[in-house]
């Protein structure tokens, strides 16, 4: 497998970055709710980034692609760049690690689900299993 080299991190971590008024960005997410709704007038690409080992006793969503978020890198190619991605996984925050991975490889309309599978579920949703 490829190795990452990771060849620095902002000293003082992120509040020392945005005080010394170093450009940052974010990106897009929508609720549960949201999600929802937008699944019902169209089909964006959706991408589960749970480990594979609990995706399948707690369920996923209709559709859902799985890939675990370590080795989405290594797996651009399998995402397509042509439709809106939406990414999640059990709780939002490796989402939204997740979500990070294609926009800095120029995927123009990512976001993630803060909440994941877990907010799904506890709004009455439908998964599969």
């Amino acid at each position: 497998m490829d190795t990452i080299n990771v060849s620095g991190y902002p000293a003082g971590g992120f509040s020392q970055w945005t005080k010394a008024a170093q450009e940052i960005s974010t990106l897009p997410s929508c609720s549960v709710q949201q999600l929802n709704e937008r699944l019902q007038i169209e089909s964006p690409f959706l991408l589960y980034v749970r480990d594979i080992r609990n995706r399948d006793p707690v369920g996923h969503i209709q559709n859902a692609h799985h890939r675990y978020v370590g080795e989405i890198l290594f797996h651009l190619d399998e995402i397509p760049g042509d439709k809106p991605l939406v990414l999640y996984c059990d709780a939002g925050y490796k989402g939204s690690l997740a979500t990070s991975i294609p926009a800095l490889h120029n995927y123009r309309d990512t976001t993630n689900v803060p909440g994941g599978i877990t907010a799904w579920k506890r709004a009455g949703f439908t998964i599969e299993k």
